[in-house]
């Protein structure tokens, strides 16, 4: 059970999605979880209420993750963080990878509160995000997702890559300039294919 539950890649392709009602009944298979993907097809998959609640559930009991995807529909990121299943974090001491189909919404980023060793995230385009602490994802490196976040991120993390999705603005581009003890070494926006060089004045 330890090496057949250590990493988990559930979608409809592999016609597994059964696999979420087993981790989300079964604690101590979830536990046993590093790495978790989940990818379902918009529009293909149907899923309903039932099958939400067990994602949560499941999630919740994944505690020793280090790597997690969530591609699923955009308006289910309650299934990360939902102050009205339960207003107590749930921490991810060890997870370092998180890639997800949400914007950083106010479901994502009280998710991130409990991530102390997150290294790298991903997150859906939006012209706008939640405000998060500035204690949380304090180790982050990577970020992949629209600039909108910038203003919060790179104060106080060791960002060196950023991968930029949406419209980069010249406001943008003088905030990572203004910033030289954190610049990232590479800054690449979705929009073009060459990096974007930032070089304090």
């Amino acid at each position: 059970s330890r090496l057949l539950y250590r990493r988990v890649t559930v979608s409809t392709y592999a016609r597994n999605l059964s696999a979420v009602h087993t981790l989300a009944t079964r604690s101590h298979l979830s536990e046993l979880v590093r790495s978790f993907s989940i990818c379902l097809d918009e529009g293909r998959d149907e899923v309903d209420e039932t099958y939400s609640v067990l994602l949560y559930q499941a999630l919740r009991g994944m505690k020793n993750l280090t790597d997690l995807e969530v591609h699923v529909d955009t308006i289910l990121s309650w299934v990360l963080f939902d102050d009205a299943r339960s207003p107590t974090y749930t921490h991810y001491p060890s997870l370092e990878n998180f890639s997800c189909s949400f914007p950083l919404d106010a479901h994502v980023a009280r998710f991130l509160e409990g991530t102390p060793s997150l290294l790298s995230l991903q997150v859906s385009t939006s012209p706008d995000s939640a405000i998060f602490s500035r204690s949380a994802i304090p180790l982050l490196t990577t970020y992949t997702g629209p600039p909108c976040v910038l203003a919060h991120l790179l104060p106080s993390r060791p960002i060196t890559t950023l991968l930029l999705s949406g419209d980069l603005t010249l406001a943008h581009i003088e905030l990572l300039a203004e910033s030289p003890a954190s610049a990232p070494d590479t800054v690449r926006s979705h929009d073009t294919a060459e990096p974007v060089s930032v070089a304090a004045s």
